[in-house]
């Protein structure tokens, strides 16, 4: 099957921009997901609240990545053509 003018899945998925876009966005989900357990980790309390300040910033952090990666992806996209 051919993807963005004539161009397979395989061909289209082993672009640069394509590939750091899905390892920047799982890098970034798995933050922001994990962003609790993390500042657990780092603060060494069970309880964390909602302001505080290292589970605010893994949050940013998983946030701004996975923005970077859908910009990433879509540059490849456009580049493609």
């Amino acid at each position: 099957m051919n993807y963005l003018l004539c161009r397979t899945f395989g061909e289209f998925m082993s672009q640069p921009a394509v590939v750091m876009g899905l390892v920047l966005l799982s890098i970034g989900i798995a933050c922001a997901v994990l962003a609790k357990r993390i500042a657990t980790f780092v603060c060494k309390t069970e309880d964390i609240s909602p302001d505080n300040k290292v589970f605010v910033a893994t949050k940013i952090v998983g946030l701004v990545l996975i923005l970077v990666g859908f910009m990433s992806i879509s540059i490849g996209v456009i580049l493609s053509f």
